[in-house]
């Protein structure tokens, strides 16, 4: 039944997407190649048309800029034994408070050009997904990486560090030279580009010729109006703090909270150190100088951030050193010019809510690469543009996919004052905290790990059908109806302009564009057995359309009302995808988490038998409780319903299938999903007594020595370990995938052992008083159960 629902939902949606279809925008005529190309360009013509560096070097590609599109890509043709001239501005530790967070797909990317080793020794932290937060309530989407090597993960630093150790990478190679100097423009000769003017550190004006230019001078680039279309938007500025010593409430997690006017981003950028990103709308912030950017960040935006990081944020404004950066968003449109290529920002930019600029380069890098490794010999210009237009075609689907989920994400995640926008912000908060293929599918667009267009647009929408549904659901009012169709109308208003200015065919249909078909020019090929070609060789970049393209199922339509029946088609959806949410809603919900932990016994369902028994050993210590372990919801809804108790829970592992109780709780703050191998983000002494069930039995030694010192570090009358007898449960495969590993069940002994190791010391007195109460009430606990003092 519920393979229907999720079926006829798809269904719904996709007849939806057709009949919103239109003519599909006409490609550009011509070769785009103004009659103006900007002052940057000079024409030079040297001796017989052949062109040498005025330092009588010969390289066979200049990069200008050595960020980290140039520096990555500088190694990464050095490598397949090109001679490379780097000319970079500035050679010094750059100092940003963007490009601090690459995605779990850009690190794969990094690995696939050799250069995972660059993230280390600059004290990168791993990220592994997200915390969403929003009117005081949040939710964890953690990146898909089951299938991944352990290792991958996001990473997330300082951006100066990690372009210094690409550099350094780069000029290891001997056929890459990296120079400090300023390119003031390319030197062209009868419409190809030869070579660059430049001026070195001490002032010297200098000409460097190749037969390849790659321009990758970042997002204030003065040299793209040369070779592209620049429309550069800046919707927004953010405003930069460091924050020290901050413990976020979700460690190795990216934090976004939705709040008014635009969202604000926390994420670890060192060991010690926690970016703060406040989204400032419009290109205008407040002074810094005369004190307004203070006043602004503690009466606007200090009281919508999460309590826990509310008196580090306070003391990071106090302390000053507040920076501020326009936020740019620029689709590709370039000029196919002979003889030069754009990269990295200053061809393309997109928002940088999410963190996908990174990601977006390394990806154009390994397209670019693979298309010229056929090739030796560089000097025949206009046919190595023409083969090189396949490379704009190439990376459309996945770069134009991470920019268009940028762009839209920032417009939904804005707060707005109308009605159906709020509604279509809640829908958004909502649909991923739904769990399940609900928030792994947008987090895989997010963190590049599949990024594809046509999940996308599918996502998207869903998300604008279930606000619908949200809205006619249990009484569809005019009223309502009329805010559901300003929601899906205003969803289309926000992705179709964007996804146009991406190009609809190149996106969804890259197959269909004559450049992806193109080969290697026999020109530019050779036969030995390093280079050697047939005559009529395979595009080695094909595969690139194939992994990210995917067949889009509409075209652009222009601005105008929906018809008649796309409203129905939406209503329709609308109350099927309600239906599948809600459907059971009368006997236990979606489905029960209860007795979900795998094996033969729960010793978590014992923490519920003991209960009136710890009452009696603790009396008013058992005021405020953290239970910390597998199904912690049903244990913590117990706890509620006891008069003048407190009760929190950590569960410790992603909850698959949770009924609507739990997701209350979760929603709500009163239990959290967190990876206890991190230290928990509570204060010591937060909770008189806590309660460990089942989670141990999982962790080995070397997590165990970092997580139990912290359960007593945060309690104030101790910690209550409840674990299983050795043999007690029988290993299954099931619990290898949820739990990482299967339960290994110690003895007494050895628990003992290790309490005296890691300097834990029993209560004893405790111990007696349990000993006594559970004597008296014939109690006979089915697991072991050890009394343990907290730090003192």
């Amino acid at each position: 039944m519920a393979d229907w629902y999720l079926w006829a939902w798809i269904l719904c949606s996709t007849m939806t997407l057709v009949v919103l279809r239109g003519s599909v925008v006409k490609r550009r005529k011509g070769n785009g190649i103004s009659a103006t190309r900007g002052e940057p360009v000079k024409r030079v013509l040297v001796g017989n048309g052949e062109c040498r560096s005025a330092d009588g070097s010969n390289a066979d590609v200049i990069i200008v800029g050595a960020g980290v599109a140039g520096s990555a890509l500088a190694h990464t043709l050095g490598k397949d034994g090109r001679r490379v001239h780097v000319i970079e501005r500035d050679l010094t530790e750059p100092d940003r408070i963007v490009g601090e967070l690459l995605q779990p797909g850009g690190y794969l990317k990094l690995i696939e050009l050799g250069l995972e080793d660059c993230v280390e020794e600059i004290d990168a932290q791993k990220v592994f997904g997200y915390a969403l937060f929003k009117d005081g309530k949040h939710t964890r989407l953690s990146y898909p990486l089951e299938n991944f090597h352990s290792d991958v993960s996001g990473r997330s630093f300082h951006n100066g560090r990690f372009i210094q150790r690409m550099r350094e990478k780069a000029a290891s190679l001997p056929n890459v030279r990296l120079e400090q100097g300023t390119v003031t423009s390319l030197l062209e000769e009868k419409g190809t580009i030869r070579g660059v003017l430049y001026k070195t550190k001490d002032g010297r004006e200098l000409t460097a010729f190749a037969p390849l230019t790659i321009v990758c001078d970042g997002c204030f680039s003065n040299l793209r109006c040369s070779l592209c279309n620049p429309k550069v938007d800046v919707p927004s500025c953010f405003v930069g703090l460091v924050l020290e010593n901050c413990h976020l409430p979700y460690s190795n997690h990216g934090h976004v909270i939705l709040a008014d006017p635009s969202p604000i981003l926390f994420y670890p950028i060192s060991s010690t150190e926690v970016r703060c990103l406040v989204d400032i709308p419009g290109q205008k912030v407040p002074s810094i100088a005369n004190g307004e950017m203070t006043n602004y960040l503690k009466t606007i935006v200090a009281h919508q951030v999460p309590p826990e990081i509310y008196d580090s944020f306070v003391a990071a404004v106090d302390k000053g050193n507040i920076r501020t950066m326009p936020n740019r968003s620029m689709p590709a449109s370039p000029y196919p010019t002979p003889g030069a290529l754009l990269m990295g920002d200053a061809f393309n930019m997109r928002h940088p809510l999410t963190g996908g600029g990174m990601t977006v380069a390394l990806s154009d890098i390994v397209v670019l690469r693979d298309l010229l490794r056929p090739l030796r010999d560089l000097n025949d210009a206009p046919n190595l543009c023409k083969y090189l237009e396949s490379f704009y075609t190439l990376r459309k689907p996945v770069a134009s996919t991470i920019n268009t989920l940028a762009d839209a994400l920032y417009k939904v995640f804005s707060a707005s004052p109308d009605q159906a926008r709020k509604e279509m912000r809640q829908a958004c908060f909502d649909y991923l905290s739904l769990g399940g293929v609900f928030s792994t599918g947008p987090i895989s667009l997010l963190s590049g790990l599949n990024p594809r267009p046509l999940s996308l647009v599918m996502h998207f929408f869903a998300v604008a059908i279930y606000g619908i549904g949200r809205l006619l659901v249990p009484f569809p009012s005019p009223k309502r109806i009329w805010i559901g169709a300003r929601l899906i109308t205003g969803a289309s208003g926000i992705i179709f302009p964007i996804i146009k200015s991406e190009g609809v065919r190149q996106m969804f249909f890259p197959a269909t564009v004559p450049a992806y078909y193109r080969a290697p020019p026999l020109k530019l090929t050779v036969s030995d057995d390093r280079w050697a070609m047939s005559r009529r060789p395979v595009n080695p970049s094909r595969r690139y359309g194939d992994a990210g393209g995917g067949a889009a199922l509409f075209s652009l339509s222009k601005s105008r009302s929906p018809p008649l029946l796309s409203i129905v088609l939406i209503v329709l959806g609308a109350l099927l995808i309600v239906a599948y949410f809600h459907r059971g809603s009368g006997s236990g919900g979606i489905r029960s988490l209860v007795s979900r932990v795998e094996g033969d016994f729960s010793c978590t369902f014992e923490v519920l038998r003991a209960l009136p028994i710890l009452k009696k050993a603790y009396g008013g210590g058992i005021h405020k409780v953290l239970h910390i372990g597998p199904d912690s919801c049903s244990v913590v809804s117990n706890l509620l319903k006891e008069e003048e108790t407190e009760a929190w829970g950590v569960e410790p592992y992603d909850i698959e299938d949770a009924d609507a109780n739990c997701k209350r709780l979760v929603r709500n703050g009163i239990v959290r999903v967190a990876d206890i191998k991190f230290p928990l983000p509570y204060r010591p002494k937060s909770f008189s007594l806590v309660i460990v069930s089942d989670a141990l039995d999982y962790l080995s030694p070397r997590y165990l020595n970092k997580t139990l010192p912290d359960f007593a570090r945060v309690s104030a009358d101790g910690v209550v370990v409840f674990t299983g007898f050795p043999g007690q449960r029988k290993a299954k495969a099931a619990d290898v995938s949820k739990y990482g590993r299967a339960a290994k069940l110690r003895s007494s002994t050895w628990w003992a052992r290790y309490f005296i190791q890691t300097s834990l010391e029993e209560n004893e007195v405790a111990a007696k008083k349990f000993s006594r109460a559970a004597e008296k009430s014939s109690y006979n606990p089915s697991c072991q159960i050890f009394h343990l003092r907290s730090y003192r």
